[in-house]
């Protein structure tokens, strides 16, 4: 499973198999990661943490993050993305803590 282009990889390895299986918090923070967020970690059904602060993170934020039905706390924080806010984050029943600071994202007015 590809999460960042380029960057972290997990195809058909155990830890793929397991990332589905437990519900799991992903802490990423301080990588320097680079790159954009692929849609492909909409495959991650039982994330319940995405943690990304201070990398180097760019493009859009992906609609496919608010299909991550049991994703509690999703962090952002001091990347480079740009872009709206993606409109599904709302659908995020079990969200408690949202962070997008210090991005260069828009809010969707409607």
């Amino acid at each position: 499973m590809e999460l960042f282009p380029s960057r972290v990889t997990f195809p058909n390895s155990p830890i793929s198999t397991w990332l589905t299986i437990f519900r799991v918090s992903l802490d990423l923070d301080e990588n320097n990661l680079s790159g954009p967020i692929s849609a492909s970690i909409g495959n991650m059904s039982n994330l319940a943490e995405l943690l990304t602060y201070e990398n180097k993170l760019s493009g859009s934020i992906p609609t496919i993050i608010g299909q991550m039905a049991n994703l509690s706390r999703l962090v952002l924080t001091e990347n480079k993305l740009s872009g709206s806010i993606p409109t599904t984050i709302g659908d995020l029943t079990k969200l408690t803590y949202l962070s997008l600071m210090m991005n260069k994202l828009n809010a969707h007015r409607h």
